[in-house]
């Protein structure tokens, strides 16, 4: 039974690290997998695309995705054409849209969590050509969704809203934790360097993020003569709209000494950075799934996040803190309580230890994929 594992549209993000992960495990396990015979398409010069070569991976199908005209000619014309070549049983999008979805069995991981909550203006702060664009790219995502043989959420909310939302069948969907890398440095011990409280904020220009609050959110902590320090992984000098107005509203506040702007961070720089730091605040609109939770549980540091039902979908104990993303006051005494009160920043972070724990190994996690893929390609079957 041939599987096209289709890995075209990750490139950067929680999504690449996924497919990462999912892809490597496959090349060390297809004995587990007597009935599949995979195939690869990925992007040219990706990640994936050296993880596959330097396994000297056979069936390989690389495509040059850079730019949204490579993508059209790639869906157009190549993918079919690659289809039609393989005959695939199934073609596995592990996140993003099917493949021909008439023609093929589709299975799709989905992650754009907007879709399912209409009732939130995610695209608030576009307007213009940016906005009508944004909409069109959902009305195909939407219909996208609509199409697939089977979907695979993250994210329990959106599980539940695509049968209520989108009216989609129950037996087309299923709910599958992530895997993640449980271990724990049971060593660590959160004592403070200096007299500040580090916030760390990782993310880039993401509006979704709520990183316009930060500049207000120092100002305030800088009236209430508090020693608490944001660091951002974005870099101090960049051009584009978003960083300008951040900029500006830093300087116009007068809180260049409350923000350290520390540049993005790579995988292998993360553990250096968790020692640094005493929370991570995550005050998203919406969010499928966030590294940022797991990171959070495994380096041990509280986590700060916005009080929505994402969020309350995927932390089901007092794993976090929640808050008011838009309330400024909310959001520093949760901060304050963190920095004054040991024993609520130790059950915090003791919380946040047991519920890493309730999340499935990469070997348990892709044997659910698969259970699941096969359960769609015989419901397929059955249809034709």
């Amino acid at each position: 039974m041939k599987v096209l594992i289709n890995t075209l549209s990750l490139r950067a993000g929680g999504g690449q690290k996924v497919g990462y992960n999912i892809v490597s495990y496959l090349l060390a396990n297809k004995n587990k997998y007597p009935a599949f015979d995979f195939y690869f398409l990925c992007a040219k010069n990706s990640k994936l695309y050296d993880l596959l070569i330097a396994n000297r991976e056979e069936n390989i199908v690389a495509l040059n995705s850079s730019n949204k005209f490579n993508y059209m000619i790639n869906y157009f014309f190549k993918i079919p054409n690659l289809l039609k070549k393989i005959k695939p049983a199934v073609v596995y999008s592990i996140f993003g849209y099917p493949l021909c979805p008439k023609k093929y069995c589709n299975v799709i991981g989905e992650a754009a969590s907007n879709i399912f909550f209409p009732e939130i203006n995610f695209w608030e702060d576009y307007k213009g050509f940016s906005l009508a664009k944004k909409k069109f790219i959902d009305s195909i995502r939407i219909r996208a969704l609509k199409q697939a043989d089977g979907i695979i959420f993250e994210n329990e909310a959106m599980f539940r809203r695509s049968h209520t939302v989108f009216k989609i069948p129950e037996e087309k969907t299923c709910f599958i934790k992530p895997a993640i890398d449980k271990s724990i440095n049971e060593n660590i011990i959160n004592e403070r360097l200096d007299s500040n409280f580090k916030l760390l904020l990782l993310c880039s220009w993401q509006l979704n993020k709520n990183i316009m609050i930060i500049p207000k959110l120092l100002e305030y902590i800088k009236q209430k003569g508090e020693n608490i320090k944001v660091l951002f992984s974005v870099k101090s000098n960049e051009t584009n709209n978003i960083a300008q107005q951040f900029y500006k509203e830093i300087q116009n506040r007068k809180v260049e000494n409350y923000i350290e702007y520390i540049g993005s961070i790579s995988p292998e720089k993360l553990p250096n950075i968790y020692e640094k730091i005493d929370a991570v605040l995550l005050l998203s609109k919406l969010e499928s799934f966030s590294n940022n939770i797991i990171e959070a549980w495994k380096f041990q540091k509280p986590l700060i996040i916005s009080d929505m039902e994402w969020s309350r979908s995927i932390i089901k104990n007092p794993a976090a803190c929640f808050v008011n993303r838009d309330d400024i006051n909310d959001i520093f005494e949760t901060v304050l309580k963190l920095k004054k009160d040991k024993s609520y920043y130790d059950n915090i972070v003791l919380k946040g230890k047991e519920e890493l724990n309730k999340y499935p190994n990469i070997d348990i996690f892709v044997q659910e994929i698969f259970d699941f893929i096969e359960k769609i390609i015989k419901n397929s079957e059955k249809e034709k």
